[in-house]
C-alpha cells in the first residue's frame, strides 16, 4: 500500500508540478486533476471544451452489461486496468488533498468529451454495444459494425484524428497501444485526408489484411471492394 501511494503522489506531481513532460494521455485520463484538464477516457484525447464527466461505477456497469465476447477484447482488458487504475489515484488524492479531489464529485469519475459521451449515452443500452474506439476497430477488420452496418464515417474520421499528437497537445494518445502497427498507419492516413476518403482507404486495408483474397463474406463487402480494385 505504501508503494502504490508514492507511485501515485508522484504522478500528481506530474500533472500538478510539471516535474517532467508528460508523454502521454495516460495521466490526463486517471489523475483526478480538474475536469477541463482531463483527457477523455473513451477516445483518450485532450479537449480544449465541451467536457461531460461520467462516474467511473457507470464505466464499469457499461462493460458488465456488453456481450461476453467483449471480456477479453483489447479495449475492454485496458479500460477496467484504467478503472482501477483511477480509483487508487482518487482515494491515493483524496487522502492527501481532500478538497481537491471532491471539487467536482465525492466519487472517481472520468472525463469525456461531447462526442464521445453523446456516442455511449445514445448506443449503452444496445445488446451489441462497443465503445467508439472498439466500434472503429471492429469495423476496418470486418466492413461492418453494429448488426452488419457500416460504421459512421464521420465517427471514423474523427476518431482517427484524435488518435493523432497533435489531438493530445504533443503527447502520445494512450490508446494507440491497443492497435497494431498497420492500423495506427491507417488512421495516420484517414487522419491526413477527408471524411470522404474513409471509404476507399478502410475498404483497401481490410483487402490487404486479408491477402487480397478472392473470397468475401458478403456482397456489401464485394461492393466494397470492388470501387478500389
Amino acid at each position: 500500500m505504501f508503494t502504490v501511494s508514492i507511485l501515485f503522489h508522484n504522478l500528481m506531481l506530474f500533472v500538478r508540478e510539471s516535474m517532467v513532460v508528460e508523454t502521454s494521455t495516460w495521466q490526463r485520463i486517471i489523475i483526478p486533476i480538474d475536469v477541463e484538464k482531463r483527457a477523455c477516457v473513451f477516445c483518450g484525447a485532450l479537449h480544449s471544451s465541451n467536457k461531460k464527466v461520467i462516474s467511473i461505477d457507470t464505466v464499469e456497469d457499461i462493460m458488465e452489461d456488453q456481450n461476453n465476447a467483449l471480456s477479453t477484447e483489447v479495449f475492454s482488458t485496458t479500460m477496467r486496468n484504467m478503472c482501477a487504475s483511477a480509483v487508487a489515484a482518487f482515494y491515493g488524492d483524496k487522502g492527501e488533498h481532500g478538497s481537491h479531489a471532491s471539487r467536482h464529485s465525492n466519487k472517481p469519475i472520468f472525463s469525456s468529451c461531447y462526442c464521445c459521451h453523446h456516442w455511449v449515452e445514445r448506443r449503452k443500452n444496445k445488446k451489441d454495444f462497443m465503445f467508439p474506439l472498439q466500434a472503429m476497430r471492429w469495423y476496418v477488420n470486418t466492413l461492418h459494425c453494429d448488426r452488419k452496418k457500416n460504421l459512421d464515417h464521420r465517427v471514423v474520421y474523427r476518431l482517427s484524428r484524435m488518435l493523432q499528437p497533435h489531438a493530445g497537445h504533443g503527447m502520445e494518445n494512450y490508446y494507440n497501444m491497443i492497435y497494431s502497427e498497420n492500423e495506427r498507419d491507417l488512421f495516420r492516413s484517414i487522419s491526413k485526408g477527408s471524411v470522404n476518403d474513409v471509404g476507399d482507404l478502410v475498404a483497401r486495408f481490410y483487402y490487404q489484411q486479408n491477402g487480397l483474397t478472392m473470397f468475401m463474406a458478403s456482397a456489401k463487402i464485394v461492393e466494397n471492394i470492388r470501387r478500389i480494385a
